[in-house]
């Protein structure tokens, strides 16, 4: 077993595992591996043009008390995790290696499809039985089990997309446990009569940094390099010199109880987890944004260019002109039209063909085989070579359904290369390795299978679990809560700055004092979800000697102080009065226009004129559209299922300043006071109980009227105020009626009707009927005068430059793989 989680979670990964000092550690009680390698290809699965230049792991050790397995802990420690990244065109070509990555990709995806397939057909095929052993043996595997991870560094470097500003990203961690303690959260030993598992998790010192300018660190000798890469782990202030930090090193603290016998005492969930995050510092710069948006458009030109990467010469294009013409010449012949020609040509076809019925004849074959002959694998291997995963996929399935329809028994579903690697075992450069026979290799059995009565005895004593419960299992009440989560984060700051200014600071947004608490009631399909937020606040550049405050929370009533905004969601109730409630509250806000915020946050956000990211806005496109269609499908399915929906929203009125010049000082200038207004959402109660309002039904229209959700919805004292210096705006706000006022407070009522039937033509799916009483607008030409002038002297943004087009790009029609360093 811990073999094969070894391979699992590491065999993809490292490459020179020493396989006879595993193999002595893990029966000495210590698996020890020191000084690992990560494979070059290590990040193949993220599909992105990276490839692994340098990777580390300093020392793995897993503590497993053999002796005392049931009680004592079994400890799991990490210990210098460093690996740098680097674009992949960057890194030389290799055919023969460039092949087999290929190859071992391809193999990777075919394993996720097989592995899919088989959950799916296995769906429905669940054993409360066996779920009920593998969740106790879990149980008692997390009662023993701790963590320990320190300082990891994963980094990535690019000094090819602009080699004049070469940039660098990365991830650091100081430290990250997970052990068991006792309920004052002290580390312990459990003892066999706790109840209770108590853990606690502490994460220290969690940063991301994007640094301009930076030195390489790819370049360096292997000692260097790690000695670096260790020095630059952020932990407490001073942080790393030259590090540019986008998350500030965050702590964080968790607490979990596990109660394995919730039947035995209800008042605790199953699972109780406390989570604390004290502050998290968020900070993004202009070279940062311009830089993400350089990454952006460099790995849409990467994908381009590892096309055509093993035509790529290696010398400079100053004094090799018809070196790279020929380049140009073969990517376009070797990659448009050579190969256009050949795929339409008729021996291409017959020849794939033919491939394709090879291998769906020698899959039938491994299907209805127990064990297979070692020639027909390497057949189906080199087949597999040649295919792609489409071809391979489909002709597997087809050769499947041909094998069940003549009625045959599928005796085994592996592909040439799972077999492969079967045969091989772990930590293995042969067919035979020190998990394999070399005579014969034993069926896989259940591990239950494994042990003797008295072994299978003793495992399931320690875990709590029996073959043959004598009391069944009841089902929980309704009211249990099973899994609670509680959040609690202290304080978030944003900060966009920008260092080239005399003031870099450009916004600073706080949000402080955040609360959520999830509750899950499985016996009843519910789950209850509530935040809570209790303040906000926004600055911009400072000017004048002020630092403007762009919003301020207005949550002080009579000396009273309430959460700015509130949520609550929950479905299936316990009262049953509805199928899903929320609840929705917020107090004021108070928004100051600032103009020269607002215009370097728009000069902020302007992408470099070079970064087009077609395919990132393609592709963001299209999963709006995907979005869009699933939220429509759901609202489809609630409509369908008549699920009853109680809403409640209380959003009290928010208002706008727009000062003379943008800037505001409290009474020193004109200012238009935008009041947005009240919002209230409720829904509409059938006037009828439910029963009688079945016995009542009576004609047509009734029941027609009655399928509807119905929600009214109430918008209460818009308006908007044009207050002189020093006038007293605020008074006025609270009127009805002043000389400031240019419209008069107004409200706005709405019954909105949702039909929960799709399908009846006499019945239409939304109707709408509200009522405006009243509009007074009080204007004359001095107030129209002086609303013009104020918004006049009001700044705007700069329109951005219109590109212009290089003399190189009027001269280069064909966008081809050309790295800015062979210039």
């Amino acid at each position: 077993l811990v073999v094969d989680l070894l391979n699992k979670f590491l065999g993809d990964y490292v490459e020179n595992l020493d396989r006879s000092q595993l193999k002595l550690g893990i029966w000495g009680g210590d698996a020890v591996l020191e000084n690992l390698d990560v494979k070059e290809n290590a990040l193949d699965d993220l599909d992105v043009p990276i490839k692994i230049k340098s990777g580390h792991l300093g020392k793995l050790t897993l503590k497993i008390p053999w002796k005392n397995l049931y009680k004592d802990a079994v400890v799991a420690t990490l210990e210098g995790l460093y690996v740098v990244a680097v674009p992949s065109a960057g890194m030389k070509y290799d055919a023969e290696k460039e092949k087999k990555m290929k190859q071992e990709s391809k193999k990777k995806e075919l394993e996720r499809i097989e592995e899919a397939q088989i959950k799916e057909a296995e769906k429905n095929k669940k054993d409360e039985k066996k779920d009920t052993f593998v969740e106790k043996l879990a149980t008692q595997i997390v009662r023993n089990l701790q963590i320990k991870v320190r300082d990891i560094h994963i980094r990535y470097e690019d000094e090819m997309t602009f080699p004049n500003r070469p940039f660098s990203m990365g991830v650091t961690l100081q430290n990250l446990s997970f052990q068991t303690t006792d309920q004052n959260w002290k580390p312990c030993i459990l003892k066999d009569d706790d109840i209770i598992i108590h853990k606690l998790v502490s994460l220290n010192s969690l940063a991301v940094y994007w640094n301009v300018h930076t030195t390489m660190f790819a370049n360096m000798e292997k000692k260097d390099l790690l000695s670096t890469m260790r020095k630059t782990i952020a932990a407490t202030e001073p942080y790393p010199k030259d590090f540019e930090y986008v998350l500030r090193p965050i702590i964080l603290t968790s607490q979990l109880k596990i109660n394995p016998k919730p039947e035995s005492n209800l008042s605790i969930p199953k699972v109780f987890v406390n989570v604390t995050l004290r502050e998290i510092g968020l900070v993004i710069g202009k070279k940062q944004y311009q830089g993400v948006m350089e990454l952006l458009e460099s790995l849409e030109q990467m994908q381009l260019k590892a096309i055509y990467r093993k035509y790529h010469p290696n010398v400079r294009i100053k004094g090799n002109a018809k070196t790279w013409w020929r380049f140009a010449q073969t990517a376009v012949m070797e990659e448009t039209v050579r190969r256009r020609a050949q795929m339409w040509s008729w021996r291409h076809i017959h020849g794939h063909r033919e491939k394709c019925r090879m291998y769906k004849r020698l899959y039938k074959q491994r299907l209805v085989q127990k064990k297979c002959s070692t020639d027909l694998l390497k057949q189906l291997e080199a087949l597999e070579d040649d295919l792609d995963v489409f071809n391979i996929t489909v002709n597997r399935q087809q050769a499947e359904m041909q094998v069940i329809r003549s009625g045959s028994v599928i005796k085994a579903k592996k592909s040439a290369f799972q077999e492969e690697k079967g045969k091989k075992g772990f930590f293995s450069s042969g067919p035979s390795s020190w998990f394999s026979k070399k005579e014969e290799k034993q069926e896989i059995k259940e591990p239950g299978d494994l042990m003797s009565a008295e072994e299978k005895a003793k495992l399931y004593a320690a875990i709590g679990y029996s073959e043959n419960p004598t009391v069944e299992i009841t089902t929980l009440p309704t009211e249990y809560i099973e899994n609670k989560l509680v959040f609690t984060l202290g304080k978030v700051t944003l900060e966009i700055q920008d260092k080239t200014c005399c003031e870099p600071q450009i916004l600073l947004v706080s949000l402080t004092d955040m609360f959520t608490c999830v509750q899950q009631r499985p016996s009843a399909q519910a789950i209850m979800v509530q935040a809570k937020m209790d303040q906000m606040s926004m600055y911009g550049m400072p000017q004048n000697g002020q630092i403007p405050e762009m919003v301020a929370s207005q949550n002080i009533l009579a000396n009273q102080h309430y959460a700015l905004l509130s949520l609550h969601f929950e479905t299936n109730p316990l009262d049953g009065k509805a199928d899903t409630r929320v609840e929705v509250n917020a107090q004021p806000l108070q928004i100051v226009y600032d103009a020269k915020t607002v215009n370097s946050l728009v000069d902020f956000f302007q992408p470099p004129e070079h970064v087009h990211l077609q395919d990132l806005t393609s592709a963001a496109m299209s999963k709006f559209e995907e979005f869009r269609e699933q939220t429509a499908t759901g609202l489809q399915h609630m409509i369908s299922v008549r699920k009853v929906t109680d809403v409640h929203v209380d959003l009290k009125s928010s208002y706008i300043i727009v000062p003379q010049n943008g800037f505001y000082t409290e009474g020193q200038s004109n200012v238009v006071v935008v009041d947005l207004g009240s919002l209230h959402v409720d829904s509409v109660k059938d006037s009828l109980p439910a029963p009688l309002a079945k016995a009542k039904l009576g004609t047509v229209e009734d029941v027609m009227s009655r399928a509807y959700d119905k929600f009214d919805i109430r918008v209460q004292s818009v308006q908007v105020i044009l207050a002189a210096k020093g006038e007293d705006w605020r008074t006025a706000r609270q009127e009805a009626n002043t000389k400031m006022h240019v419209i008069q407070p107004m409200g706005l009522d709405v019954l909105l009707q949702k039909c929960m039937v799709d399908n009846d033509v006499r019945m239409p799916n939304i109707k709408v009927s509200g009522s405006l009483p009243l509009i007074q607008l009080n204007m004359s030409d001095k107030k129209l005068q002086e609303i013009l002038s104020l918004v006049e002297s009001i700044p705007l943004p700069q329109p951005p430059a219109a590109p212009l087009q290089t003399e190189d790009e009027l001269q280069v029609p064909v966008r081809l793989a050309v790295d800015a360093s062979s210039s």
